[in-house]
């Protein structure tokens, strides 16, 4: 089973899934061209690779889907690389709407979960202070984008379940998740 996990910036889906991998899920991690941040790992968020080599990855046809994001830094793309399932195995990532429906066609719908984790816009801006990286440029940059990208009209064809992820313990949505 895979679970996909999608939402807005600092809405606790690392989070989540790093509670997930705890509990046995394999995170799917995507590769992507962006600087690597403080405090980040090659291998555990994610694959980080030159730009040279992502464009190999593309021109090997290596991703089951990728996307561009526009930054206030500049351009970065992610992609998720291509496997199979294998039985008796559960996996963890996270996308977003266009990435869950690439994976939904790529592994079947009947193989995924897809959980979106909500959290009111003044709790993720205080998360995202808490982090340290906050610009407030930049900030204001990826709410516009996730209030398109995670409008009704934008996700309801895709089968969800909402997690309401304030408030609430962490303990109680991987519950949720794993039941």
């Amino acid at each position: 089973m895979v679970i996909i996990l999608m939402g807005a910036s600092c809405t606790g889906k690392d989070t989540i899934m790093k509670e997930l991998t705890i509990k046995g899920y394999e995170p799917i991690l995507s590769f992507t061209d962006r600087p690597i941040r403080d405090g980040e790992k090659d291998g555990v968020e994610y694959y980080f690779k030159s730009p040279k080599d992502f464009d190999h990855l593309v021109k090997r046809n290596k991703l089951i889907e990728c996307r561009t994001f526009k930054t206030t830094n500049g351009l970065y793309r992610y992609g998720t690389p291509k496997f199979k399932i294998k039985k008796n195995r559960n996996y963890v990532c996270i996308k977003d709407p266009k990435g869950v429906r690439q994976l939904l066609e790529y592994f079947g719908e009947e193989n995924c979960k897809v959980y979106y984790v909500f959290v009111p816009n003044k709790e993720r801006e205080r998360r995202c202070m808490l982090r340290g990286d906050y610009n407030k440029f930049e900030f204001a940059r990826r709410l516009n984008a996730d209030s398109i990208d995670f409008a009704y009209e934008n996700i309801k064809d895709i089968p969800h379940k909402t997690l309401v992820n304030w408030k609430t313990d962490i303990k109680d949505i991987i519950n949720e998740i794993i039941e």
